[in-house]
């Protein structure tokens, strides 16, 4: 069986910040312990700004609690977070996944260095699989096909024109943020004959300032709270642009919060995106594109695990001798970790070739005994 257990934390990704800050050896450790309570045949993690993802083939399923303990998540508030995925569905989402758009920020494209490192990771411990590794390896393919021939990362104009029905009797806004939905935003503030304020991150950045908008800092953006009337936010951090110690500042403000993740804590009341009247076109039409792709790549996969071959049985033990090898390797504290991990590549390579060869031996003795 193949299938996904995941925790989506889009609503509140303060709760995970520790978790996608861990260190490359501290997400080994997780994987590691996560392997050895569950010995699925096969795992990986993935984790991004919002989400952490466990992919498997086993069995049976993989304990929700034995994650949680590894990633040190609360079990109750854990709880609300979970989603699992079998099969052709746990495919599909993956593919959509790395696509973009089921990212908080509509489209964008670092998910694929963060299925990359997963993937990377899993061949490094040898808790991976040939089919595992065609999965993953599949779903970074699948995403830079796409974005050859079709724009993922799409805006609709709505959200700049409810934007500006909330903010009708506003002549001041700062906008926190300078990609592409911040500048479309400011663009139609501008137009409406407003004062707009607009954060660079980096000042030497103007390029990425909308014409006739004020630039300010970002680390200086408190300071401007009280000069405008209204704060909006379209940043793509995953910290909060706003915390509730700015109140006093922000007292009779208008606050439009247009980030997923959100960049501004409930408790302060702002609009968020979801309360806005719009209509998004266009990435309706990007969303059923992708969709219909996905589902397409998925059959695909599977009909080609059909037919497994000697590279992938090859993989299959490789990774299984690399396993079993990591903790010894790791103990040799005269290398590296740059030696470490060449020293079990070396391996992992030796024994695949030699694992072919052995095969192809055999088959072409078989046949000539036939």
């Amino acid at each position: 069986m193949l299938a996904v257990i995941g925790f989506d934390y889009k609503d509140d990704v303060s709760l995970i910040s520790e978790i996608y800050d861990l260190e490359y050896g501290q997400r080994i450790a997780v994987e590691k312990r996560v392997y050895k309570e569950n010995r699925p045949e096969a795992l990986a993690m993935l984790i991004t700004c919002t989400r952490i993802e466990f992919y498997f083939f086993s069995n049976r399923m993989l304990s929700f609690e034995s994650a949680e303990r590894a990633l040190g998540l609360n079990h109750i508030e854990a709880s609300k977070h979970r989603y699992q995925l079998q099969e052709k569905e746990a495919v599909i989402h993956l593919y959509e996944l790395s696509s973009g758009i089921l990212s908080p920020l509509f489209g964008e494209d670092t998910i694929v260095s963060q299925i990359s490192e997963a993937l990377e990771r899993s061949i490094f411990v040898g808790q991976g699989s040939g089919a595992l590794n065609r999965l993953l390896s599949s779903s970074i393919s699948f995403s830079r096909n796409l974005r050859k021939d079709r724009k993922i990362r799409v805006f609709d104009s709505s959200i700049s024109s409810a934007v500006l029905q909330k903010l009708d009797k506003a002549s001041s806004v700062l906008v926190i943020g300078s990609g592409e939905l911040a500048r479309s935003v400011v663009s139609a503030l501008l137009k409406d004959g407003k004062k707009v304020l607009m954060t660079l991150r980096d000042m030497d950045k103007t390029f990425l300032l909308v014409p006739d908008a004020v630039a300010v800092s970002y680390d200086e953006r408190r300071m401007w709270f009280d000069k405008v009337d209204a704060v909006i936010s379209a940043s793509s951090g995953l910290y909060y642009t706003i915390e509730e110690s700015d109140i006093p500042n922000l007292e009779g403000k208008i606050l439009i919060d247009l980030a997923i993740p959100y960049d501004i804590p409930i408790t302060l009341n702002p609009i968020r995106l979801e309360e806005l009247d719009i209509d998004t076109p266009s990435r309706n039409e990007v969303v059923g594109f992708v969709s219909s792709c996905a589902k397409s790549a998925s059959d695909e996969f599977f009909s080609n695990l059909d037919f497994l071959d000697i590279d992938m049985r090859s993989e299959d033990v490789s990774l299984e001798v690399v396993r079993r090898m990591h903790g010894h390797v790791e103990k040799l504290d005269a290398l590296s970790d740059a030696q470490k991990k060449s020293l079990l590549e070396s391996i992992g390579d030796s024994v695949k070739k030699a694992y072919i060869a052995k095969q192809r031996q055999f088959q072409k003795t078989r046949k000539s005994l036939e």
